[in-house]
This record gives structure tokens, C-alpha cells and sequence, in this order.
């Protein structure tokens, strides 16, 4: 019996682990590949981060490294995520690559730009509702920048 509980303890704290180590709230920098972005952080300050998730695949000969941000509970206003926006295209080399789009109370905006690594681009993906949940993220794939 005390092994079961030991190990459900166990992985429980693996699980935590796994869901905290994404990213940190305090965290002014992402790396994805050889390329780092600024966070949310870097502009707003410390924010509710209520899921994080980082993935990597290839499809049909494409290589996507992913990690996605989700801030809860309305903390992040349309201010921090224009902050946000434009602190990296004026500073960080970003364009718009999509335009600002509202679905169903959703905003949603991309930005982009050439990565660091020959043939790949940096994509930032933005989903905000106001008073609900921001969700950021961060794409490495292969490509060219195409702005809008």
C-alpha cells in the first residue's frame, strides 16, 4: 500500500512539474531554436499564467517548434498586449503578418519575422478576449515572411 501511495505521489509531482516548467511568469525571454522573444513580461510585468505548452513536430518535410502561453482570469488588458505588439516591432525587428481580426469576441493578431536560422521564421500568434483569457504563441517553422 505505502508503494502506491509513493508513487502516486510521485507522479503527481511530475505532472506539476511538467505543467510549471514551461515557462515562468517572471520569464523576459522564450527560446525557440536559436532565436529568443521577449515575453509578455518584458512589457506588462507579471501576469496570471494559467497554461503553458511546448511541442515540436514535422510535417510533410516541415519542422514546427511551438510553445503557447495562456493568461487567465482577465489580467492581461488590450493595453499590455499593444504594449506587448509594439515593443516587438519596433524593437525586436517584428511586421504584422495578420491583420487584427475580431471573431465571436475574440481579437486575434500575428506577427513575424525571419529567424536567426536560414530558411525559418519566427511567427507570434496573439488570441485575446477581454475580461477572459490572452493566449500567445510562439512558432518556429520553416518558411519565408510574408507580411499582410
Amino acid at each position: 500500500m505505502k508503494r502506491k501511495k509513493l508513487s502516486a505521489f510521485i507522479i503527481v509531482v511530475l505532472l506539476l512539474m511538467l505543467t510549471t516548467a514551461c515557462i515562468s511568469k517572471t520569464s523576459e525571454k522564450i527560446q525557440l531554436g536559436s532565436d529568443t522573444v521577449s515575453t509578455l513580461y518584458s512589457t506588462a510585468g507579471e501576469k496570471k499564467i494559467t497554461g503553458s505548452s511546448k511541442s515540436s513536430s514535422t510535417k510533410d518535410g516541415i519542422a514546427v517548434s511551438q510553445q503557447k502561453i495562456v493568461y487567465g482570469s482577465g489580467d492581461v488588458t488590450i493595453d499590455d498586449i499593444n504594449g506587448y505588439i509594439l515593443k516587438l516591432v519596433q524593437d525586436d525587428g517584428f511586421v504584422v503578418t495578420k491583420d487584427a481580426d475580431v471573431a465571436d469576441g475574440a481579437q486575434t493578431y500575428q506577427i513575424g519575422k525571419e529567424s536567426a536560422t536560414s530558411g525559418k521564421i519566427l511567427l507570434v500568434d496573439f488570441s485575446f478576449t477581454a475580461g477572459a483569457n490572452a493566449t500567445i504563441t510562439y512558432t518556429l517553422t520553416d518558411g519565408t515572411l510574408t507580411a499582410d
